[in-house]
């Protein structure tokens, strides 16, 4: 099988960012490029009606570009080509949409959820990418996040 980019989105928590670093592990052992993808749903940024202040599309992107710099300055990712993408969307589609445009990817998704509240009112970002991309998609679960496979394990 050849992968030649590893496809991890981030929602900037602390699960999200384990499994960017096991992105890094297994892109480093295929000799991939690691893509680093954030999704800032779509929705109103400003609503004077209910008074206060509502950040611009153009600061929630240049927050999240910061937030992004930030995840990937903490990695040592030398011998790893590392990109970095931010993207406004429905989160799911946007990751599908996404590795539909590259060469043989890798999607790579911790394995946190929202609570269940959350996931009655809008289906999980995991599911819709797992039923949807047309490419390997790999979750990794919340105990194994911490710690990312040896750069010489076999992975299969």
């Amino acid at each position: 099988m050849k992968i030649s980019t590893v496809l991890v989105p981030t929602d900037f928590s602390e699960s999200s960012f384990h499994a960017v670093r096991y992105g890094l592990a297994v892109a480093r052992r295929f000799q991939a490029r690691l893509h680093v993808l954030h999704v800032t749903r779509e929705m109103f940024f400003y609503m004077p009606a209910f008074g206060g202040y509502s950040p611009s599309q153009d600061e929630y992107a240049a927050a999240a570009t910061a937030f992004l710099e930030a995840t990937i300055d903490g990695l040592q990712t030398q011998g790893v080509e590392v990109t970095t993408e931010h993207r406004f969307g429905r989160p799911g589609e946007v990751i599908v949409q996404s590795a539909q445009q590259m060469t043989s990817p890798l999607i790579i998704l911790d394995g946190h959820d929202a609570g269940l509240l959350a996931r009655t009112l809008s289906p999980s970002v995991t599911s819709f990418v797992v039923a949807h991309a047309n490419c390997p998609v790999m979750t990794i679960p919340d105990a194994l996040l911490c710690s990312p496979p040896a750069t010489n394990a076999a992975v299969r």
